[in-house]
């Protein structure tokens, strides 16, 4: 959580983390974020990019992410994530650890998610 609270940080936003970089933390609002270019190390998991991209939109600014660190693992969630908001109108550039996210509205609509495996412990559908 460190690096994406340290991104989150660079970007505007008021995080309250007691200064540990874990859970629990207190995000502040503004009313926006204005965005920009911010660069962190997201060799530990593809999903600090992932969720920094799909805010993107609705920065002022946009965004931009560099990553810089041993290589970013699951490249193809990634490619999803870019993929994803693409097909929701998003304007994404992409490079060698580089993603850029144009501000701007996305457009809404249906996705059809196939389910995960399921495993021999678990039922499906799930029983609550």
């Amino acid at each position: 959580m460190g690096p994406l609270i340290g991104a989150l940080r660079a970007l505007g936003v008021r995080i309250d983390d007691g200064g540990r970089g874990l859970l629990p933390m207190t995000v502040g609002g503004a009313g926006a974020v204005e965005g920009g270019p911010v660069t962190l190390n997201a060799s530990s998991s593809s999903q600090l990019v992932s969720g920094l991209l799909l805010s993107g939109p609705r920065f002022g600014k946009g965004l931009e992410v560099r990553h810089e660190g041993p290589p970013v693992p699951s490249a193809p969630h990634l490619a999803m994530t870019v993929a994803m908001l693409r097909a929701a109108g998003a304007t994404v550039e992409t490079g060698r650890d580089l993603w850029r996210v144009a501000p701007g509205p996305l457009r809404g609509g249906e996705l059809t998610i196939e389910p995960g495996p399921v495993h021999a412990r678990s039922s499906w559908p799930p029983r609550w």
